[in-house]
């Protein structure tokens, strides 16, 4: 909303919305996954799939909206990654999962913002 009220283009509004939309994509289902291995509960991974495809498909979207989210959009396939990496290892604590989330949240924030810079700010 604050992108729309400063005269910026619907299409980069939107991209904003779709990397942001993205993050919480993948990272929800992640996070709940992570907690039920913490507790010894069984895990689906199909929606786990499911969830990084559509990330993935928002970054996508964000790019073709608007090529200055290019970042974002690299940030949220490295998120699904790092996510993946952590699969066979045994459950963190819920400590560590919320710092391990804090961290991705950052870079998926920072990617977008230099990529916007780069390529000359928001026009």
């Amino acid at each position: 909303m604050i992108v729309l009220a400063s005269d910026v283009p619907v299409a980069v509004a939107a991209g904003l919305w779709l990397v942001l939309a993205g993050r919480a994509t993948t990272s929800i289902p992640w996070v709940r996954e992570q907690v039920r291995r913490l507790h010894h509960r069984g895990t689906d991974g199909r929606w786990l799939i499911v969830s990084d495809l559509a990330a993935i498909g928002c970054g996508v979207i964000a790019v073709a909206l608007e090529p200055q989210l290019i970042g974002g959009a690299a940030a949220l396939v490295l998120v699904v990654g790092a996510q993946r990496l952590n699969v066979p290892h045994p459950a963190p604590t819920a400590k560590v999962i919320g710092l391990r989330q804090t961290a991705l949240g950052l870079l998926v924030v920072v990617a977008t913002a230099v990529g916007i810079a780069s390529t000359g700010g928001i026009s």
